[in-house]
């Protein structure tokens, strides 16, 4: 599982909504109001008569995604860092308790094996 999980879609599914909040709190205009009827001329059920709206819209969402952009490199590491930690927690085996460690049986020798104790 863990090899179809590393790619770009994965790790802009981490990335993203870092810099989307990211862009929210540093740049008023990802802040800014939707147009108030934008629902009448964007969308698969939209009326196509107005194309200048339609045409502005698209250009302010080509703005944002270019600036969205600049807050993805700023949060890449953070993203990387989430990505490690779904990796660590979610596709590692869990850890053993203490008393699973002082109960596990070595291979090599066995006798019970206290190689592998850890203080938790």
């Amino acid at each position: 599982r863990a090899s179809h999980d590393y790619s770009w879609y994965h790790y802009l599914q981490k990335a993203l909504p870092k810099a989307l909040d990211a862009a929210r709190k540093e740049d008023i205009e990802f802040r800014k109001h939707l147009p108030v009827d934008f629902l009448s001329y964007m969308g698969f059920g939209a009326i196509e008569e107005n194309q200048k709206a339609r045409g502005e819209f698209s250009k302010n969402l080509d703005s944002l995604s270019e600036k969205l952009g600049h807050f993805i490199k700023k949060e890449m590491h953070n993203a990387a860092d989430d990505f490690l930690l779904d990796y660590v927690c979610n596709r590692l085996p869990p850890k053993l308790s203490i008393q699973q460690n002082l109960d596990y049986e070595c291979d090599t020798c066995s006798e019970i094996c206290d190689v592998f104790v850890t203080i938790v």
